[in-house]
């Protein structure tokens, strides 16, 4: 259907009622791409948002640098529905609260921002190595979820990760070495806001050298450190803590 667009770079479709994304669907061989490191760079926006897709098949988009499906009705999406060289950058999946199947992030290794949100999500059941194959993943929105615990390891491959967001879940505990990166600690930000953290040590983020900004309002804090012995210890990372970005509550 949109294969003759080959100068297309945006494409909305938003706010209608597609239930089904076909394979070959949005095979757009554009005129604008180039090949670099063996993946097809391109300007080419889809907006899927508010429709009522359930399934995505196999190599539906050839190419794409953002897909936006927020808020639909997925529960299955192609380990394949995006080909193998799509340079895909930005994927909202936020709001499709049926989806538990994420085979598919294992071929997204230019991906940079995925937004997990709304989602119902949660650790429970979910592979040890949903993220491990995310090389360029710079923000994992995870915020709004059904989160009770952060297994150990789950980010230790996202290399690339800058800033996680987890606020408003049902977290209690944080793990030493929930954050540790198997490779490098780039991460600056982590928002564990609205959670059920009653008590929190510090120290489970020393590792984070680059740590800048740690936010932990709305949680049951009494005191910030869990063990007595720490207590004139204040935040050993030099992150700061608390602060509130523009436009949270």
């Amino acid at each position: 259907m949109f294969s003759p667009l080959v100068g297309l770079t945006d494409l909305d479709l938003s706010r209608n009622s597609i239930s089904k994304i076909a394979s070959g669907t949005f095979a757009i061989a554009t005129t604008h791409s180039y090949l670099r490191d063996g993946i097809y760079h391109q300007a080419l926006n889809f907006d899927l948002s508010s429709n009522n897709v359930s399934i995505i098949e196999n190599n539906a988009f050839l190419h794409a640098s953002k897909v936006n499906l927020r808020n639909n009705k997925l529960i299955g999406i192609g380990q394949y529905a995006f080909d193998n060289q799509t340079a895909l950058e930005h994927l909202d999946l936020s709001g499709n609260n049926q989806l538990k199947n994420f085979d598919f992030l294992h071929n997204l290794r230019a991906l940079h921002y995925l937004d997990m949100s709304h989602m119902n999500f949660s650790f429970d059941g979910v592979p040890r190595n949903i993220f491990d194959d995310l090389d360029s993943l710079t923000t994992l929105d995870l915020s709004n979820n059904r989160i009770l615990e952060i297994p150990i390891g789950i980010f230790a491959e996202l290399q690339s990760l800058n800033f996680i967001n987890l606020r408003h879940n049902s977290i209690s505990h944080i793990e030493f070495g929930t954050f540790s990166m198997r490779k490098y600690d780039l991460i600056d930000e982590i928002d564990l806001s609205y959670n059920n953290i009653k008590e929190l040590n510090f120290l489970v983020f020393v590792p984070l050298k680059y740590l800048k900004t740690l936010l932990l309002h709305g949680n049951k804090l009494s005191r910030p450190m869990s063990d007595p012995t720490q207590e004139n210890i204040e935040n050993p990372t030099g992150a700061t803590v608390g602060a509130r970005l523009p436009g949270q509550e």
